[in-house]
């Protein structure tokens, strides 16, 4: 199948009411500032997608899997370094920030894996 074709077919599915996955528009995302740098701004998804998960679940220190969580989670800011280059979002930087910010952004983190979170039914210990 030529590019075209493929193409035309996308574009069929749109008119036929086929719903794009994958998407930026599938997660809400809200904007903070942190504490530490007054006119800074954070982008965070309020959500993580299921595959993200799957990647946090095969972390065992629980510190890791929160700052994958946040990596995941932050889809833009306005950092930069010393020459006014855009900050990659990474562990490498939250390492260089104060722990004001990084308790300002966990707490940002937990809020949002509260919401999303299934309500546990009370079911049987397994033993």
């Amino acid at each position: 199948m030529t590019k075209k074709e493929k193409e035309g077919e996308r574009n069929q599915q749109k008119n036929d009411g086929g719903v794009v996955v994958g998407g930026e528009s599938i997660r809400e995302t809200i904007k903070t500032e942190l504490p530490s740098f007054p006119g800074s701004k954070v982008i965070l998804y309020k959500s993580l997608l299921f595959g993200q998960t799957r990647e946090i679940s095969k972390l065992e220190n629980e510190q890791d899997a929160g700052v994958k969580v946040l990596e995941y989670l932050i889809k833009d800011w306005n950092l930069t370094d010393e020459d006014g280059e855009k900050l990659e979002v990474s562990s490498d930087v939250f390492n260089k920030l104060p722990m004001e910010d990084m308790t300002h952004l966990m707490n940002k983190m937990t809020d949002f894996l509260k919401m999303e979170a299934p309500k546990k039914k009370n079911l049987p210990n397994k033993q």
